[in-house]
């Protein structure tokens, strides 16, 4: 539950081989016109090659990514 609350207020998720053994992946929600949760969007990479000092800044990315997309879609920023 403290992950889903820190997720939701960052609007970053970490998944460190949670789905698939060997797989780091970070994602972010994207938004549609009426603020309801439309899609998703993620990069995901071998563990090994995920390095921590990268993924402050992927997730930044990631998150901008989501931002954009929510956007195009009408969505107000969140």
């Amino acid at each position: 539950m403290d992950q889903l609350k820190e997720t939701r207020k960052t609007k970053i998720v970490h998944d460190h081989e949670e789905n698939e053994l060997g797989i780091y992946c970070v994602g972010t929600p994207i938004f549609n016109y009426t603020g309801k949760l439309a899609e998703g969007v993620s990069v995901s990479g071998p563990v090994n090659r995920m390095q921590k000092k990268g993924l402050e800044y992927l997730a930044a990315i990631v998150k901008k990514t989501g931002e954009e997309l929510s956007a195009r879609l009408g969505s107000v920023k969140r």
